[in-house]
């Protein structure tokens, strides 16, 4: 069995960012949803990438 765990609002804000950029690097969060729309898309991607 596989646990998936996924993190949500990724692109909300600087904060969210860096969180779920920390779970996903560490290992410990397995996916995360973008909000396209949201103020902090563009850094979201930009530091995953």
């Amino acid at each position: 069995m596989k646990l998936i765990i996924n993190a949500e609002d990724f692109g909300l804000s600087e904060s969210i960012n860096k969180g779920i950029l920390e779970g996903l690097l560490g290992g410990f969060l397995t996916s995360a949803s973008l909000m396209m729309n949201a103020k902090f898309c563009d850094e979201a991607i930009e530091r995953f990438l």
